[in-house]
């Protein structure tokens, strides 16, 4: 597999807008990490997905472009999104956001799939703000 490493691919995020560079170098490092455990549980067990959720890429390049998007977006909700969150309300408190989630590659049986959106805030005394959080199952 032919990709560059996250922290080659997005090392110029914090210089180009304006972010904490630790956070982004957390983000990157700890998913670097997970994608070379991921490459290496697949050289155990191989992806068994139907034809159906196939395409041309490789066992290796889809858990690479899986990882890929969950390191954006945790950039983006940790390192962009909730500064300007906690500067707008420094009140609320940011429940599950970016690298709060838990993430599990979808590897084998479709059928039972979750998905959380971007986050849920409550505010401090208790009151929930706004809840972002859904889920969904895929029935085939």
């Amino acid at each position: 597999m032919k990709r560059d490493s996250f922290l080659k691919k997005y090392s110029n995020i914090p210089d180009r807008w304006g972010v904490d560079g630790d956070i982004v170098y957390y983000i990157l490092r700890r998913y670097e990490k997970l994608l070379d455990n991921e490459i290496k549980n697949l050289q155990k067990n191989s992806m068994r997905l139907p034809k159906f959720f196939r395409d041309r890429r490789s066992d290796e390049e889809y858990v690479y472009d899986i990882i890929d998007g969950w390191v954006m977006e945790d950039i983006i909700c940790d390192a962009w999104l909730r500064p300007r969150l906690l500067k707008v309300a420094n009140n609320i408190e940011i429940k599950a956001m970016g690298t709060n989630r838990d993430r599990v590659i979808q590897k084998y049986d479709p059928i039972d799939q979750t998905r959380f959106c971007f986050f849920a805030k409550r505010k401090r005394d208790g009151h929930r703000a706004a809840n972002c959080q859904r889920s969904f199952e895929i029935r085939l």
